[in-house]
């Protein structure tokens, strides 16, 4: 998904992200490196041989690229200076859009915990980076919960490519799914189109560079990701919507975008299928996927089953595939609802669950995950789910859900909280209803179309 567009030509020599657009300006044409500053929270483990490697890769692409495309040639991407760790003084992850103003207004790349909102809700949970369009910053996840080790090593290079791409104002390449600017990306999506390695040789700028990038959801602070995509090594055009579609078995084994939002329809018979497949532990790392497919194909019945999810207790730790399904649960329950205009009290979870007191016994314990948890993890997990649960509950695009989120804002003022926790949450309603205006007007799928 789109991310970063990086204000390049007008930024001066001031550290941090500097190259990441100045070398547009100053090298043009003449094997641009790009330097990268990377901040990250400090849990997470990420050392700078592994970055450099990661980095390396990722010029590798490039270079490989420019046996069909000249531009691309000596193209590189690098680090500069140490990584540097943050605590408690920047968010370790986005599930607002305040949460990505104080990530992104501060220079340098973010490596965070999780992503769980970019420029909204995603239907599938997360995401693999985000990034303002335009900025200086972007923000990356290391792995996405539920694929394997294989898969995100591979694929982080060319999520650091594919953010950087949007950050000079590269869209989507819709027609080549093995281009590293695809909708969803993997391991092998590694082609570099001509007119691509031309942006990132600074030869001319990106189309969302010239054209300045909208979201249908908040305006001028409008924000893109990137998401995974595990597809045939040989495919390299989109799907044909006229296959035969391969058993809902395989379906939810891989990460649902754009393309499985269109051919969900063809399981829509399956629902009962599905909804099983939800609590069979063989199929734990794919929650997400089931769930997301849930929400383009349940109906009213699914609801129950998804909150049956929702109460139940997340195993393996707070960034694993279980808590990653929760994340969905809530943003499927409100895309149901919104289909079949069904009223508050079919929802109730999603107004109960906006309390993270709601969340407090559902938490994995401090012992579940590789690394062990403490207090601050399971803060952060609990705020982040109480988000979530608000921002479905706005996706139903109800008449009750916005007068509810009006009257939360209009009693803010008055409210005894301190003005730091009264902005928050003053953007966070903003935020939350714009998702119910759109999801009102044009559909709930319509607010993940991004």
């Amino acid at each position: 998904m789109k991310i970063l567009i990086l204000r390049s030509m007008l930024l001066s020599c001031a550290f941090l992200l500097a190259n990441i657009g100045l070398a547009y300006a100053q090298n043009a044409g003449s094997g641009k490196t790009y330097d990268l500053c990377v901040m990250k929270f400090a849990k997470i483990d990420f050392t700078e041989s592994e970055l450099d490697q990661v980095l390396a890769r990722a010029t590798q692409i490039l270079s490989q690229a420019s046996s069909d495309a000249p531009s691309c040639d000596k193209l590189a991407v690098r680090r500069v200076g140490p990584i540097t760790s943050y605590d408690d003084d920047l968010p370790r992850s986005v599930a607002t859009g305040l949460d990505f103003e104080k990530l992104t207004s501060v220079p340098c790349v973010k490596v965070v915990q999780r992503i769980s909102w970019c420029s909204g809700p995603i239907l599938r949970g997360g995401a693999l980076g985000c990034s303002p369009v335009p900025g200086t910053s972007m923000v990356v996840v290391r792995t996405f919960p539920g694929l394997d080790h294989t898969f995100n090593q591979g694929v982080e290079p060319v999520t650091w490519l594919h953010e950087l791409g949007h950050t000079l104002g590269l869209p989507h390449n819709d027609a080549d799914n093995l281009d590293v600017m695809a909708p969803g990306i993997s391991p092998a999506t590694v082609r570099v189109a001509i007119e691509e390695c031309e942006v990132y040789a600074g030869l001319r700028p990106g189309a969302l560079m010239v054209a300045g990038a909208a979201s249908p959801n908040d305006g001028n602070n409008s924000a893109a990701m990137a998401v995974p995509r595990i597809m045939p090594a040989e495919s390299a055009s989109p799907a044909d919507k006229n296959a035969s579609p391969v058993p809902l078995e395989e379906f939810v084994k891989k990460p649902f975008g754009v393309e499985q939002i269109s051919a969900a329809e063809a399981y829509k018979d399956q629902v009962r299928t599905a909804e099983t497949l939800l609590f069979d532990p063989s199929y734990l790392n794919f929650k997400n996927n089931i769930v997301a497919l849930l929400a383009v194909i349940g109906t009213p019945e699914t609801i129950p089953v998804l909150e049956k999810l929702i109460r139940t207790p997340i195993v393996d730790g707070v960034d694993s595939p279980d808590a990653l399904a929760h994340f969905a649960a809530l943003t499927s329950i409100g895309t149901i609802a919104n289909r079949y205009k069904l009223n508050d009290d079919k929802v109730t979870v999603l107004k109960t669950a906006q309390d993270p007191q709601f969340w407090q016994r559902l938490m994995p314990a401090k012992t579940s995950a590789q690394t062990p948890l403490d207090e601050g993890d399971i803060q952060s997990l609990t705020r982040d789910l109480a988000i979530q649960s608000l921002q479905g509950y706005a996706l139903t695009g109800s008449k009750q859900a916005e007068d509810f989120l009006k009257s939360e804002k209009n009693a803010l003022p008055h409210a005894a909280l301190p003005e730091p926790v009264k902005k928050d949450r003053d953007q966070l309603l903003d935020q939350a209803l714009k998702v119910n205006s759109l999801s009102k007007t044009q559909g709930a799928l319509k607010v993940f179309d991004r």
